[in-house]
């Protein structure tokens, strides 16, 4: 079994909520705000710093990479997909 470092998880769960990545409604663009577009740059960094080779940020501003395979052998791919916006909605309080 593979330890987490729960420190450097935390860490980077911080620098991630540091950008403003709140969707714009009334924008045109696509990412709609530049916090997302900021973030997704982050992450390629990041990506390529795990030898992510083929990591990078489209037109669109989302990010793709390859991580390849581990095991010998025809193997199903597995997609990873998260949304680096926020909502603008205000959250009910309970």
């Amino acid at each position: 079994m593979i330890a987490i470092n729960r420190q450097r998880l935390l860490d980077r769960f911080l620098q991630y909520v540091r950008f403003d990545t709140t969707a714009d409604s009334t924008s045109s663009t696509y990412p709609s705000s530049t916090g997302q577009l900021e973030l997704g740059k982050l992450l390629v960094q990041q990506l390529k710093a795990m030898t992510i080779v083929d990591a990078h940020q489209d037109e669109n501003g989302l990010v793709w990479g390859t991580v390849p395979a581990t095991v010998a052998g025809p193997a199903p791919t597995i997609l990873l997909n998260s949304h680096l916006d926020t909502s603008p909605e205000p959250q009910a309080r309970t």
